[in-house]
This record gives C-alpha cells, structure tokens and sequence, in this order.
C-alpha cells in the first residue's frame, strides 16, 4: 500500500502482522500492485520498484528495475515472460522472470493502469484518457483503441462470455478484442 504499508496473514485476513522487514523498501515507496504470475510473486511499486517472492511472500527479491518511475501493475505467463506497465505510458517486457528488460513503444504518454493476458499471448494494458493497447507476446505494439467516453481505465479481464471487461471512472465497460491472426 502507501508509503510502503506491507501487511502478511496466516489465518485468511482475520489478523494482519506488518511485513516491512521484508522487503528491501527503505525509503517507503509505495507498493501499488501485487500479482501471482506462475509459482512466483510479483510487487511493483513507486521509483521502479519491482519485487518477486518464490516462496508464497516469506522472502522477496528486488529485481533491477529498467527505469525510476512509478509501476501500477505486472503480467505474465508463468513461463518467464512479464510485462510491467506504470506511469506516463511506460511498459517494458521481460523474457526471463524480471532479470533483464526492454522497453515497449507504447505510442502514448497516458499512464498504464491495469493489464490483463488473454489465451494467445496478447496483453491488454489499459489506462488514462480511455486508452486500451494490445501487445503481442514479443512486446510488440499491434494496435490502439480508446473506450467510447475517454475516460480513465483502471482495470481490465476478460470474459469468454463478454470480451474485454474494463472498469474506470465511468463504470464498467465491453470491449470485443479483435483476431489479430
């Protein structure tokens, strides 16, 4: 959470120890997103903070981050592959569980907000102004879409039944995915 709140239960959230001890965040940066990917763990966080636990979160690691800004969220495939999304439309992919980075050209400087991997690979990154990006398993640009009213997203996952479901400031919205074979 904020200011580096970081909170451990055994017994299912009905009691909370502090967890600070942890993980290497002295300067109390804020940890803004934790996601399982595979068997592994990830945080990312405020100044490129990114984290990664392989033993359910008793241990965390920080990995080199690719740069100094603010990350909100991290997907993957289990097999090493990740993609970091935060600030300013900054997202970098990784081919090796968070070892080593390359930056992805997302075409925007709308901040990346939530993220979502469908069965063929594509990662969905969604955020400011409405924006929804579709990036190939390489990392690779394939399109941009933005939500009918332009308002912020903040989530995204997706439904067999619906598509793309996002939420934001304007509630929940659709959003069909195109074949991109």
């Amino acid at each position: 959470g904020a200011f580096g709140l970081f909170l451990h239960t055994t017994d299912g959230g009905d009691s909370w120890v502090p967890w600070f001890d942890h993980i290497d965040n002295p300067d109390g940066f804020h940890l803004n997103a934790i996601r399982q990917i595979g068997e592994q763990l990830y945080i990312t966080a405020e100044a490129g903070g990114i984290f990664r636990s392989g033993d359910g979160g008793l241990t965390w690691t920080s990995l080199d981050s690719p740069y100094n800004g603010s990350f909100f969220g991290i997907v993957g495939d289990g097999g090493g592959t990740l993609i970091a999304h935060g600030l300013r439309g900054n997202a970098f992919i990784s081919a090796d569980h968070g070892v080593s980075w390359r930056a992805i050209d997302t075409g925007t400087d709308a901040s990346l907000f939530g993220a979502t991997r469908l069965d063929d690979g594509t990662t969905i990154l969604v955020g400011a102004s409405g924006i929804i990006l579709f990036v190939d398993p390489q990392g690779q640009l394939i399109r941009t879409s933005q939500s009918e009213y332009r308002q912020p997203l903040s989530a995204v996952v997706n439904s067999e039944s619906t598509g793309l479901v996002m939420t934001g400031i304007g509630g929940i919205q659709f959003h069909q995915p195109v074949d991109n074979n």
